[in-house]
């Protein structure tokens, strides 16, 4: 707060010097386009701070952000039929399910519902995806380091921080003078949006439903106590201000009582209201389902229920089951990538982005299990052991590998497991703004997210590639989750 009451202090004239505005000047502007524009985490008291954000775009070179961007629909397509490949997913992720029973449940609802004897006719024929690829830029290019296929957040956050950026750079720069860059402009939040309402929109047209009845909804399924509520709402707020489509909010728990099945139909009510879209914002990770979401019988009871319905999931759990890290690793696997990317040009560039990596516990060979040892032991700080979980803070790094190598007994008894080598990208210097304060010369790296949107019910179907995300975090923060506290979202300056 000191830092504002200087700044704001300061003499008028500062702000029209041709030399780069200092950070305090932009600091009060920024964050006030924050507070006007909904870019603000909310804790459980419903009190805001702005998003973590960094003052100024970050450089990026325009041949490898391209690169990348064109992979958006090769990505769409190869997680697709992944997603629709029922025996693949059952037969690839068997063995991580021994070690992990949150795939193990997930698996088994899977089963449960696409492995039938008889296709159940009642079940939606729509696939829906919201994907988003992350890369680091190395030496060697942009590095791939997962792909998230269900509740892919931040789209919305960083379109705004993108905005506040451009804004900052027409009330400073001079035009003589062009020092505060400008971001590549990014309209994640109106695809995201729009996909959702292709969906919307199918699904009452496949079930002759008349457009604005008022009676049908998109459900967003999100955690109690969500942070990451603005992102969230940014979202909800296009569908209703530019499709004029309502939007439901519930939990897991909470759909098991509040939602109802026709048995005849499979169709999907809220009250008076028949679902058309099902939006995972939750059910990722075993605290979704714990104790403190409203308990296991109760969270599993809501996911199954949705799930086992004609209403489209976005994602459904084929598509869930596909962003697993074992099915990533597996792809690495290029007899694998080629059976479902069926492309020689697309499967060139799509392998080009892997990372090395190596499927613990009982999937190695002893010779392969006695070489990633060596390497391991060698220079455990090359590394990064992943287990089968998404939302930030779940992986180790260097002598913590170790740790849990030595306590398994090998990594041939560490499955669920997948070693990836550790990406080290370059290097920049930024301004990191977190709760309203601000810290200068922060040596950073940044994480790149291509949004990806696809939708197929066999009629339609539309593949489109859907905005971008930067994460950027100091050089010597191991994990990479805005919402876990480790980074702060920014945009991109192309080079």
């Amino acid at each position: 707060m000191l830092t504002l009451l200087v700044v704001l202090l300061l003499p008028l004239s500062l702000s029209l010097s041709p030399l780069l505005p200092p950070p305090p000047l932009l600091l009060p502007s920024a964050i006030s386009y924050c507070q006007l524009h909904g870019l603000l985490t909310v804790s459980s008291d419903l009190t805001s701070l702005p998003v973590p954000f960094s003052l100024r775009p970050q450089t990026f070179p325009a041949v490898h952000f391209n690169r990348v961007k064109a992979l958006a629909k090769p990505l769409n397509d190869l997680y697709y039929r992944i997603a629709t490949n029922a025996s693949y997913l059952q037969t690839t992720l068997a063995l991580t399910a021994t070690a992990d029973s949150f795939t193990k449940s997930l698996l088994s609802l899977h089963s449960k519902i696409y492995c039938t004897p008889t296709p159940n006719p009642l079940l939606s024929p729509a696939r829906l995806g919201l994907l988003r690829s992350d890369y680091m830029l190395t030496a060697a290019g942009c590095k791939q380091i997962e792909v998230n296929s269900i509740a892919s957040s931040f789209g919305c956050m960083c379109t705004g921080v993108s905005n506040m950026h451009n804004y900052l750079a027409d009330k400073f720069n001079q035009p003589t003078n062009q020092q505060v860059p400008r971001s590549l402009p990014n309209d994640a939040t109106s695809c995201l949006a729009n996909a959702l309402a292709l969906s919307h929109t199918q699904y009452l047209k496949r079930h002759s439903i008349p457009p604005n009845n008022g009676r049908s909804t998109v459900l967003f399924v999100i955690q109690p106590n969500e942070t990451n509520l603005m992102d969230q709402y940014a979202l909800q707020h296009a569908l209703e201000t530019r499709h004029n489509i309502s939007v439901a909010r519930i939990s897991l728990a909470s759909a098991a009582t509040l939602v109802t099945r026709d048995p005849t139909t499979g169709s999907l009510h809220l009250a008076d209201t028949e679902i058309t879209t099902i939006y995972f914002r939750a059910g990722y990770t075993p605290a979704d389902y714990s104790e403190s979401a409203g308990g296991p019988t109760a969270t599993w009871s809501g996911r199954a229920l949705l799930e086992n319905s004609r209403a489209t999931k976005c994602p459904d759990l084929g598509l869930h089951l596909a962003g697993t890290k074992k099915v990533q690793q597996d792809l690495t696997n290029r007899e694998v990538l080629e059976e479902f990317a069926r492309g020689g040009n697309d499967v060139d560039a799509l392998h080009a982005t892997f990372a090395e990596q190596y499927s613990l516990g009982k999937d190695l060979s002893d010779e392969v299990a006695r070489r990633v040892t060596a390497r391991l032991t060698a220079n455990p700080n090359l590394w990064v052991l992943k287990p089968q979980r998404e939302g930030g803070g779940c992986n180790s790094y260097g002598a913590a590998i170790m740790t849990m190598v030595e306590g398994a007994g090998g990594v041939q008894f560490l499955d669920g497991y997948v070693l990836m080598e550790r990406l080290f990208p370059e290097t920049q210097v930024a301004e990191l703004v977190r709760g309203g304060r601000m810290s200068e010369n922060v040596e950073v790296v940044s994480e790149l997210g291509i949004f990806s949107t696809f939708y197929d019910d066999g009629n339609v179907k539309e593949s489109e590639y859907a905005g971008y995300l930067l994460r950027t975090k100091s050089v010597d923060t191991d994990e990479g989750g805005v919402a876990a506290g480790a980074s702060v979202v920014s945009s991109i300056s192309l080079t």
